[in-house]
């Protein structure tokens, strides 16, 4: 089984795990799809966040630092 940390800013959780993406802007949206389809998240994979701690970390998504939470990425 294949997983994958990544560092993702608070404000794109929630498109991420809950398909809500009314609270980002269109290039936030833009950033977003680009991640996906470079990190190649398709259907295949179960995407999870640690409810831990957050730090001040670069985003993978939008590669700028920010209040970063821990994605989990395991393929199916």
């Amino acid at each position: 089984m294949e997983t994958i940390e990544y560092q993702v800013a608070e404000h794109f959780l929630s498109a991420i795990i809950n398909g809500d993406d009314s609270g980002l802007e269109p290039y936030e949206l833009e950033l977003l799809d680009s991640w996906y389809a470079r990190e190649q998240l398709d259907g295949n994979w179960i995407l999870d966040v640690d409810g831990g701690d957050s730090s001040f970390a670069e985003c993978d998504v939008c590669e700028e630092y920010a209040n970063c939470y821990t994605l989990t990425a395991t393929r199916i």
